[in-house]
Parts: structure tokens; C-alpha cells; sequence
């Protein structure tokens, strides 16, 4: 499993719908609206590993994530997976 903590050629695929990849991001559930409001889309929450599942970033998302500084490490899934859960934009966590 690769951890990524700062940009290393995630730009090389773009969608047309400007997202660059599919992550899986470790943080507390707490950390969620934070990861919001930087743009990221969240997928499901998984307790046992304390990480948000098949998040979509975009461009500017993931710049804004990279400049938290290693606050957060994720794990870029080689492709982008179907049929996962989304929090719609805006949504507020529980």
C-alpha cells in the first residue's frame, strides 16, 4: 500500500470531469468536514480503519490537501471503482 503525502504525478490522468483520482484518505471521522470544505468528495467512513473510502479528488482539491503538510495520508486506487457510496456536496456529517 503506497501512502501519499504530497504530489508525485497524480496529474497525469485527468478526467473530463476534472477529477484526478480516487483515494482513500485516513483521518478521524471528525475530520471529515475539513475534508469537505478542501473540495474533496467523500466516500463511506470505515471505523476499523479509521478512513474515508473511494474519495474523488479533483485538481484543486488535491492541491489544497497536499498543502495541509502531511496532516492527512491517502492511498490513490489505481482506477476509478463503480457503484461506491457518495456523500453528496454539502452534506454534514454525524
Amino acid at each position: 500500500m503506497e501512502f501519499m503525502t504530497q504530489d508525485s504525478g497524480l496529474r497525469t490522468r485527468q478526467d473530463p470531469d476534472g477529477v484526478v483520482c480516487h483515494a482513500d484518505i485516513f483521518a478521524l471521522a471528525s475530520d471529515g468536514e475539513e475534508l469537505s470544505a478542501l473540495g474533496v468528495r467523500l466516500g463511506r467512513f470505515n471505523d476499523r480503519l479509521n478512513c474515508f473510502e473511494h474519495c474523488v479528488l479533483t485538481e484543486s482539491a488535491l492541491d489544497r490537501l497536499v498543502a495541509m503538510g502531511g496532516k492527512y495520508l491517502w492511498d490513490p486506487e489505481p482506477e476509478p471503482t463503480l457503484n461506491h457510496d457518495y456523500l453528496p456536496a454539502g452534506a454534514t456529517l454525524h
